[in-house]
């Protein structure tokens, strides 16, 4: 059922990516007694470990609260990159140049291994190549990025280059930017296709999936863990459940800040209106704090608009009144357009924006994706299972950073509305 263009019929909050693959929880499953590893979580880091782990010879069962791949890995808008969300300028200030450049370059390893692990293993998942418009909504913002992408070429070889505001208009049918950066490389998906694939590989592989099964406590002294359908006990135990981390294990659950984003998807365009939208085929994203991102269909028919959401929980017909606001306001031309889907998930943000795997009294996690899942979520969940194997192929540079928290934050972010307000502020301010 569309959506009107006011919004007026109620949305289900039913992905886009679900028509192509929907998310069946195959059942029937009993719970085994005891495995060699537990995986929790059937997003892309869980199921990337469990794909390694199993190939290793390992008994793997892999645990999901809901239907496998049903939170973000099939909630986002599939943008593929090779970057991580702390900027290498920033990275270097905190860390110095020579740390900031192995972070930088993680993220290339893992863009390189998760493109990889879609060719060799022949995931059709729609893998575009459209390039990455950053646009700057303010003048001081493409000063800075025009800084940043100097530092980027010159120390990281990737291709990028500014845009005036003028050549933009050639890029994107709106006049609200001041330029931008364009990385000439970077990729889009079809994220519930990857999942998909993922999926079918692991069960290929022998990795039993059980969706419906939420994990209520974890036994860390006897690992054994105890879900709604029982308990299994394990040899080893991974935690990869991101934004989605529930209470089983409090103590990575007050690291992560579970952000909610909306996306909504319009009614398949005339050829005409789109290329006004978007007279090249791109992925874009603006550089306000309460940001906005677009990008094409995989059939180049609709577009996708994605932002930030003051609360999933208000649901996908309020947050995608907002979001429909601001696309038309970006697009005027869209203004009568309808839209099919609108949809919210989480985000899981850590406090120093890197992610992070490791050990925590005997429970091993993979975690903290900071809106860069596509391409690290694969690759956390390999280097974590190499390591579960005693194999691991890098230098266990992300475990070198604490997994720290705030005091007394236990993993409600009571404070989100008030950051969201203050963004809000900031980007009227052009801060």
């Amino acid at each position: 059922m569309a959506i009107s263009g006011r919004l007026d019929i109620a949305a289900t909050g039913y992905p886009y990516w679900w028509d192509a693959t929907p998310l069946v929880d195959p059942g029937g499953t009993v719970l085994p007694g005891e495995v060699d590893v537990v995986v929790i979580g059937a997003g892309w880091t869980g199921l990337s470990a469990a794909l390694t782990l199993a190939r290793a010879g390992r008994d793997v069962l892999v645990l999901e609260a809901n239907a496998p791949g049903s939170g973000g890995s099939t909630r986002n808008a599939g943008a593929f990159g090779n970057n991580l969300r702390a900027s290498l300028s920033r990275l270097i200030e905190r860390y110095g140049e020579s740390t900031a450049l192995d972070l930088a370059q993680t993220a290339q390893h893992a863009f390189a291994f998760s493109k990889n692990l879609i060719e060799s293993e022949q995931i059709d998942c729609d893998l575009q190549d459209l390039g990455r418009l950053t646009c700057a909504y303010h003048p001081v913002h493409y000063e800075s990025m025009a800084r940043e992408a100097e530092l980027v070429q010159r120390v990281l070889g990737v291709d990028c280059r500014m845009l005036t505001a003028a050549e933009l208009r050639g890029e994107l049918g709106t006049d609200q930017y001041h330029g931008a950066e364009l990385k000439e490389s970077s990729y889009v998906m079809h994220p519930g296709k990857y999942l998909l694939g993922l999926l079918e590989r692991c069960r290929s592989a022998g990795v039993t999936i059980l969706g419906d099964t939420p994990v209520t406590q974890l036994h860390r002294g006897e690992k054994e863990v105890v879900t709604s359908r029982g308990k299994v006990r394990a040899k080893e135990i991974l935690v990869a459940t991101n934004a989605y981390t529930g209470d089983f294990l409090p103590e990575l659950k007050r690291k992560l800040i579970p952000t909610g984003a909306n996306i909504i998807v319009t009614e398949a365009l005339e050829e005409s209106l789109m290329r006004a939208v978007l007279p090249r085929e791109r992925m874009a994203i603006d550089t306000r704090r309460i940001y906005r991102a677009f990008r094409p269909t995989p059939d180049g028919k609709r577009l996708l608009f994605a932002g930030r959401s003051s609360d999933p929980r208000r649901g996908p017909q309020h947050n995608g009144e907002i979001l429909r606001k601001q696309m038309v306001d970006l697009f005027p031309m869209l203004a009568n357009t309808e839209l099919s889907h609108s949809w919210g998930g989480y985000v899981g943000f850590t406090f120093d924006y890197l992610p992070h795997l490791g050990e925590l009294d005997g429970v091993h996690y993979a975690m903290g994706l900071n809106a860069a899942g596509a391409s690290m979520a694969p690759y956390l969940g390999n280097q974590i299972a190499l390591r579960m194997l005693g194999q691991r192929d890098d230098d266990g540079l992300l475990e070198r950073f604490e997994f720290k928290s705030w005091p007394f934050y236990s993993g409600e972010p009571w404070f989100l509305p008030y950051v969201l307000a203050l963004y809000r502020l900031l980007d009227k301010l052009g801060r």
